[in-house]
């Protein structure tokens, strides 16, 4: 059989996937060479030999019931057929009978008792016949794949398979069956293939499978245009991430749509790696190779199950998983051009040439075999390169080589370490950061072994370790350190942080005690980070803040013992600009990303106590109305310390509306409101950075069918207005989903603050778009649009907002001429109707 999945070769230029693992595998109990279809095929009976053959076996009446053309004649027949293979006396002629039975009663058989009466039989003479080979195992396979889709037959044919499997090997099932499936009509019969096989994976392990072969068919069956073999291609990348983990991401991210990859991101977090697994099946192959090589665990059962207690290793089924994840040939991409290139003497080719290279090991999903030419030595003088910002490029570049070749880049880039090492005495900000991006992710997770070990010294070797390193970088940075970690090591890491955090605080709190409670500036206005002063002067109130009603560290003013006993609520932290720097985020567009909530969980949960943490990360809803009430009864007397993280309350705060709980959006806008009265007593501005990561999610949301939600919204955009322009915060009033809301509210805000709302995007609708492209919509122009819409409520909301503008003094509004010709004329005639009727009831 022809298997176009087991090598890749693309043309020059492009990564060829190879995979030490696949040729391991076709050793193991694959499809081989030799294994093809026509070779399978070629051993098959004939009709009549196969009936002649059985008729021995059974017996002429057997066999003339098989042939009766009524259903309970040959349902009699295969009850005497499959009672003869649970006896075991067909066991060595396990081959005639399968066979024959693709002919009496026949793959084609009409009769679903009758049909499940022959994978009865299949599954029984896989079982227990020692003799079933992969020419028996292809013809039951050719019968079975036709019923994986039949609600009636797919139980006795996925079990029939699972028994194939055990006798043969499941990568040898499911290359057979894939092939077949991929070629059929019926795309249910491909989705149901799909499920056994991410069904065989988690019962095997992958160590029994191709896992080349299973990414590629993954990635050839989510391109499909029927929805249910997507849903089961990402189910089976779902399966294959408990053994894999995060690599698994990188591996198909590339050939991905965004869309896609963002359900598969859900799969993912719903299958975490799981490293203590053990498989609950084994095929006789994997056994007796084990067996063979001392490996294998005793008491295995008859039928190639391992017995409780059996030492099969785990995960892969006793394979390093390193060694199942294929790796890329990314030689031909490695051209002497590129060579040449890394030494030119103009820093624009340099730089393009070590683009290449990332973006060829991006392309291989982060996984290279160690074959890359001469590539090293043309780094070598990228090292120390007179243009720092390619010296930072060029140690960014080892890293990923690094991560991607794995163990071999200790023997391939030692020629690097000597020019490497130079940088270490560069104390340029971005040659520091470069030096040591690469290295945080591996010190949290030798932080979290370390701190879950049962050795008393080994655990107290971790509390030094995060004690050095909060020394040199933030919580939040080293929480996002572990935000790539697995579940199992993420947790402990990031309890050390705040542990180790809190007893810093802690000290540090009890030695300053006196000047902590002194000055309003200080450490605590320098903190403040992106959130900005306004230029009015005067001394920060304190909200009406006042001094005298600071509570005790992290105590909620309903006086929460538990919160005060372990330290600050919340800490301060100066890693907000950090942060601001680093995020991508769209302005007035709600962006929430797939893996949003544990990294935010990753970055925040350091600079939070561990009771709060408890209540914000929760998956009871009630837990997050607790948490923005104890934040919300906190802020008086830990001003700075919101302040500090805002961006990260913001971020939470839009998770927790996104997911449109009302009790929880009732609580979450109560405190928004409060920290923006907060903020306008103590006369500070939002950043920009900030306003896209709050405001959003407030426009999204704002259609509300409740009055209250809704007019919350209104007054958190009104409050908004007063710490942020408001012209900008009306460029973020523009969302299809809630047009009325947003129209009511630019009309309200025009009342508000007059024409510089909407003249400023008359300026920008005047100016030429850009790449000579048509220029964007005014606010006016847009409102007037919709005064055509057949939707009442928003041709209303639309009048009212142009209203504002033409009943305004001139001085105000610039003179109704702004108004489109549409708008102005509908709204005279509303008027003039209005005046109409009120004139007609006097």
């Amino acid at each position: 059989m022809h298997l176009r999945h087991i090598s890749c070769v693309a043309g020059p230029g492009r990564a060829r996937l190879l995979s030490g693992a696949s040729v391991r595998w076709a050793r193991c109990g694959g499809c081989a060479d030799d294994d093809d279809e026509a070779s399978l095929a070629a051993g098959s009976m004939s009709r009549d030999e196969a009936v002649a053959k059985l008729g021995d076996l059974i017996g002429e009446a057997a066999i003339k019931q098989l042939k009766d053309e009524q259903w309970k004649a040959r349902l009699e027949a295969m009850d005497s057929l499959a009672a003869r293979a649970a006896e075991g006396s067909l066991a060595a002629s396990c081959t005639v009978v399968v066979q024959a039975m693709a002919h009496l009663p026949g793959w084609s058989e009409k009769n679903f008792q009758v049909m499940a009466k022959q994978f009865e039989v299949v599954r029984v003479l896989a079982e227990t016949a020692p003799n079933f080979s992969k020419r028996d195992g292809y013809a039951a396979v050719c019968g079975l794949i036709e019923k994986v889709a039949d609600m009636k037959l797919k139980g006795p044919s996925f079990d029939a398979l699972m028994a194939i499997s055990e006798a043969l090997s499941p990568a040898f099932t499911a290359t057979l069956l894939h092939k077949k499936a991929a070629v059929h009509k019926n795309p249910k019969i491909l989705s149901e293939v799909l499920n056994w096989v991410a069904q065989a994976t988690a019962e095997f392990g992958l160590g029994s499978m191709n896992v080349k072969a299973l990414i590629d068919w993954a990635k050839e069956d989510l391109a499909s245009t029927n929805a249910g073999v997507r849903n089961s291609a990402i189910h089976l990348l779902g399966v294959m991430h408990r053994f894999l983990g995060p690599p698994l991401g990188d591996m198909i991210r590339a050939d991905v749509k965004p869309a896609l990859m963002a359900a598969i991101d859900g799969e993912f977090a719903k299958n975490p790696k799981d490293p203590g697994f053990t498989p609950s099946r084994t095929s006789r192959a994997d056994l007796a190779k084990r067996e063979a090589a001392g490996a294998a665990g005793t008491g295995s059962s008859q039928h190639g199950r391992p017995a409780s207690g059996s030492n099969i290793a785990e995960g892969a089924g006793g394979y390093d998983m390193d060694e199942l994840m294929p790796r890329a040939d990314i030689s031909a991409a490695i051209t002497p051009s590129l060579l040449e290139s890394l030494g030119s003497s103009n820093w624009k080719d340099r730089k393009q040439a070590m683009d290449n290279v990332e973006a060829a090991i991006t392309s291989a999903g982060g996984r290279i075999q160690p074959q890359v030419g001469d590539l090293i030595a043309g780094l070598k003088p990228r090292m120390t390169d007179s243009n720092k910002n390619l010296g930072v490029q060029a140690l960014g570049l080892l890293a990923s080589l690094a991560k991607a070749m794995g163990k071999p880049i200790d023997r391939a880039a030692r020629a690097l370490l000597a020019p490497a090492l130079k940088n270490l005495s560069d104390n340029k900000a971005n040659a520091e950061t470069g030096k040591a991006s690469s290295q945080l992710p591996d010190c949290m997770k030798a932080l979290a072994l370390g701190s879950s070990d049962k050795a008393g010294e080994v655990r107290e070797a971790a509390g030094r370790l995060v004690a050095a390193l909060l020394q040199k970088h933030s919580p939040a940075e080293l929480g996002a350190a572990c935000s790539h970690l697995d579940p199992a090591q993420r947790k402990p890491a990031l309890e050390a942080v705040s542990k180790a955090t809190a007893m810093r605080t802690s000290t540090s709190g009890r030695l300053q005690a006196a000047p902590a409670t002194g000055a309003v500036g200080g450490a605590g206005a320098a903190l403040r980070s992106s959130t900005t002063r306004l230029p009015v002067g005067g001394v920060r109130t304190s909200l009406t803040l006042n001094k005298s009603q600071h509570l005790a560290p992290g105590m909620a003013a309903g006086g929460r013992g538990e919160a005060a006993a372990e330290g600050p609520l919340i800490l301060m932290d100066s890693r907000k600009e950090d942060r601001a720097r680093k995020g991508k985020y769209r302005p007035a567009k709600l962006e929430i990303r797939p893996d949003e909530a544990p990294t935010l969980e990753a970055e925040f949960s350091p600079l939070l106590s561990s009771h709060l943490k408890s209540l914000m990360f929760h998956k009871d809803f009630k837990k997050h109305c607790e948490a923005a009430d104890a934040v919300r009864e906190a802020l008086p007397g830990m001003y700075d310390e919101v302040m500090s993280v805002l961006d990260l309350l913001f971020r939470w705060s839009t998770l927790r509306i996104a997911e449109a709980n009302t009790q929880v959006l009732v609580k979450v806008l109560d405190m928004l409101k409060e920290v923006m009265a907060a903020m306008e007593a103590a006369d500070h501005r939002l950043s920009e950075y900030e306003a896209k990561l709050i405001l959003p999610v407030l426009v999204e949301k704002a259609g509300h069918n409740q009055d209250k939600i809704k007019a919350d919204h209104r007054e958190l955009m009104r409050r908004a207005a007063l710490i942020y322009p408001p012209v900008k915060v009306a460029a973020f009033v523009k969302n299809n989903k809630t047009r009325v809301a947003c129209a009511e509210e630019l009309g309200a805000m025009i009342d508000r603050s007059g024409q510089s709302i909407y003249r400023a995007s008359l300026a920008v609708a005047s100016a030429p778009g850009k790449s000579g492209g048509p220029p964007p919509e005014s606010m006016l122009a847009g409102l007037a649009r919709q005064v055509a819409e057949r939707d009442n409520a928003l041709r209303s909301a639309a009048l009212a907002s142009l209203e504002v503008v033409l009943v305004a003094p001139p001085a105000q509004s610039g003179g109704p001429g702004q108004v489109p010709d549409r708008g102005a004329a509908e709204v005279h005639r509303q008027a003039a109707s209005q005046a109409g009727r009120e004139g007609g009831l006097q």
